[in-house]
């Protein structure tokens, strides 16, 4: 029985966890569109590994239909409990990243013409 609450729990973090790297690349998405397939097919594959992990390490290899449903409660709790908290840190954390890209990008003014 502690192995089915086990799963259930696990399941639920793992939803959290999910919703929260989705969260996470939003910026991304919204900054790069063409990468959304490609971006989606990652996330699907991460997904599945994840959830392959849990039936066979957490569950005993016995992933039930409860489990799905834990996860997509794990993730509507994220979403509406902390996803409007950490949306702009993320966003911050994008714009941050890719001015610094921009940065290491420019030609530097050092160089003197002869």
């Amino acid at each position: 029985e502690s192995q089915g609450l086990r799963g259930f729990l696990a399941a639920l973090a793992l939803g959290a966890v999910l919703a929260r790297v989705f969260d996470l690349f939003r910026p991304l998405r919204r900054r790069m569109p063409r990468l959304g397939c490609l971006m989606d097919g990652l996330f699907s594959l991460l997904a599945l590994c994840l959830f392959g992990a849990l039936g066979l390490y957490v569950c005993g290899g016995e992933l039930r239909l409860l489990h799905g449903a834990a996860a997509c409660l794990g993730g509507g709790a994220y979403a509406l409990a902390l996803s409007r908290l950490l949306s702009p840190l993320f966003r911050a954390l994008w714009r941050l990243l890719f001015r610094l890209l921009d940065l290491m990008a420019a030609p530097s003014g050092s160089s003197e013409k002869k």
